[in-house]
Formats: structure tokens, sequence, C-alpha cells
């Protein structure tokens, strides 16, 4: 049964039969892998396959855990320095100048992957429409085709690993 729009195990796989050994599709990397911008040793920051907009990122800590309160101060410091990281070659550099970063905690606040993971949304004045806006179903969903997809993680890629200095 769900509650709201909460569909709490359309993201679990079961492992046998028994309840206790199911796993979270964000604990298997290897799944991660083509989405993959960033690396740390507790956290990682990823494409989505079905990103909002150019500039949505996700931070999801290796360690699983459930809610923001469980985390422990390194993976709070390593989730901030890819927060400083992304934001500060995007938006030091111009090509955006803000960002939104969001955190559904609990199941009450539309937490519908019970690992904890944060949407970064890149923005910018000039965007064609809002990534909140999305959110709230008052803009239609954009579908990214494959190669506009393909050809975004490749860019967001090279800039993250050689970054540009602003002159």
């Amino acid at each position: 049964m769900t509650k709201g729009n909460v569909v709490p195990n359309s993201f679990w796989k079961l492992s046998g039969e028994n309840m206790e050994n199911r796993k979270c599709s964000f604990c298997e990397k290897e799944e991660l892998d083509q989405q993959l911008i960033l690396k740390g040793k507790y956290a990682l920051m990823i494409y989505p396959r079905s990103p909002l907009s150019f500039g949505h990122l996700m931070i999801i800590t290796n360690r699983h855990v459930d809610f923001i309160g469980d985390l422990n101060d390194e993976e709070v410091l390593e989730i901030r320095d890819m927060i400083k990281k992304i934001s500060m070659e995007f938006i030091d550099n111009g090509e955006f100048d803000g960002f939104n970063l969001i955190n559904n905690n609990g199941e009450s606040a539309n937490q519908h992957m019970p690992h904890i993971h944060f949407h970064f949304f890149l923005r910018a004045e000039n965007e064609k429409y809002s990534p909140l806006d999305v959110l709230s179903n008052k803009e239609p969903k954009h579908i990214m085709s494959k190669e506009d997809w393909q050809k975004n993680i490749k860019t967001i890629r090279g800039k993250i690993q050689s970054p540009s200095r602003k002159k």
C-alpha cells in the first residue's frame, strides 16, 4: 500500500524470499557507473537517467543511510565539498548564477528512495523553464534524448575533471 505519492518498494530489488535481504538501487554502484560525475570516499555525484534540466545532478552517500540525521561528519563535509566543486565550476565561471539543493527527508516529505540523496539544480536567469516548476507540475517534463543525455554528461564530467579558472 502506498501513502500519497510514496511507493516505497518500487526502487527496491528483492534478493531471495527474505525481505531483510532487499537491496537499494543506490547501493548497487555498478548500476550508477554510467551516470557517475564525481566519486569521493563517502559520496558520489551522478547525472540522473531522467534529468529535469542540464544542471540536474544528484549526490548520494556511499553508505546506506535513510535520513539526513544519520550522516556522519565526514559524509556531510564531502557532500559540501562536492556542492562547492560543481558550483564553483559552473557559477563562478558565469555559466549559471545560482542553484537549488533539495532533500526530501522522510515519508511525509515525499522521500521516495529510502537512501539519503540530494537533488542539485544549477539555475540561470535566462533558463527556458524552472526545474522546480516541473517538480510541482506547473511545467511538463521535457524528455531528453539519449544523445543529449550522453552529450550533457560528457560536458559536465569534462568541466569537473578539468576545471577552468575564472580570470
